[in-house]
């Protein structure tokens, strides 16, 4: 058993590695600029699903029938965190990469191999401070749910939150396959390659299931 001073100091360890990696993310102006963003597109997501749902609703004069199939989950939840998708694809990656990689081409991480903390403990603490980098980008999500909720809109709270937690796995998913590109490649900019590879190609492989269905829609579900 660990002596109460062993645990008591991996703990402090545990929270200046997480501190660490938090502050570096503070730094890295990719960071700040997915936060913008991502801002910008569930801002206008939001507003452009808002719009089309009153009209299909029949406030602007509209077929009543329409109103009988309208779902806010499909018609204001999905779209508004649509951007998100984007944002794993095409942003995120850069943010990882740059955190993921900034060690090893500084020359950090030789004297991080050298301190108290093991390599996975580093490892774990990076990944710690990703999730939450991409949980605090998911703020704007939320302010929008909650938006749509002051302007007396429904929301069922079991399919909303399983939406979120969709996203909130497709970040943890970007974060691994940044993570492995930044850790393996000889750049970042090679690592940027590898990842966008692999996230974009989901996307083509989406399409092509879409179209021919068969073996390759099992694959990409």
């Amino acid at each position: 058993m660990p002596s109460p001073d062993h645990r008591a100091m991996s703990g402090e360890t545990w929270r200046w590695l997480i501190e660490k990696e938090l502050r570096e993310l503070a730094a890295s102006r990719s960071y700040w600029l997915l936060l913008l963003v991502v801002g910008a597109l569930v801002g206008h997501a939001f507003v452009t699903s808002v719009n089309l749902y009153a009209e299909a609703s029949g406030i602007a004069g509209g077929p009543s029938a329409l109103a009988q199939g309208l779902n806010p989950l499909e018609g204001i939840v999905v779209p508004t965190f649509g951007a998100y998708d984007l944002a794993a694809t095409l942003l995120f990656p850069f943010v990882v990469i740059r955190l993921a990689a900034s060690d090893k081409e500084t020359g950090a991480l030789a004297l991080m191999l050298q301190s108290p903390a093991s390599l996975w403990t580093s490892i774990i603490a990076k990944g710690i401070a990703l999730l939450l980098a991409w949980l605090a980008a998911g703020v704007a999500g939320l302010a929008a749910l909650l938006l749509w909720r002051g302007m007396g809109g429904h929301l069922f709270a079991p399919e909303t939150w399983t939406v979120v937690l969709g996203h909130v796995l497709r970040g943890f998913l970007t974060i691994g396959i940044a993570a492995a590109a930044g850790a393996l490649a000889a750049s970042a900019a090679s690592a940027a390659i590898i990842a966008l590879t692999v996230t974009l190609g989901t996307w083509a492989l989406d399409y092509v299931a879409a179209a021919r269905g068969g073996a390759i829609a099992s694959v990409a579900s």
